[in-house]
């Protein structure tokens, strides 16, 4: 199935965005841009909010929080900022993800 990501809020400035991430390597990916606040790994489950930041290499993008929805989908609550939430949606591309308007993930 592959991986795709929408932005599930609206278009502007606000004070929090979400992203969606699903499809069967959702969590690899994840993975590879994430690090837990904490020393443990993350624990991608469902009900499990993960908080950390979202980094490109050495460059931190944001400080994210990631709630897992169930098997391969997950939702990434950021800062609403839109060079924050492009900087994220070009980081996923550039890790596999395909990217959906909101509308074709509804």
């Amino acid at each position: 199935m592959g991986v795709f990501a929408a932005v599930m809020t609206g278009k502007g400035t606000g004070a929090i965005s979400s992203v969606q991430v699903f499809g069967d390597s959702a969590e690899a990916v994840i993975k590879k841009i994430f690090k837990p606040a904490g020393k443990k790994p993350p624990t991608f489950e469902p009900c499990v909010i993960c908080l950390g930041t979202i980094s490109d290499g050495a460059e931190t993008i944001d400080q994210v929080a990631i709630a897992c929805e169930g098997p391969a989908n997950f939702a990434i609550n950021c800062h609403g900022n839109p060079l924050i939430v492009a900087s994220l949606m070009q980081l996923l591309q550039r890790h596999g993800a395909a990217l959906l308007t909101t509308e074709e993930l509804l």
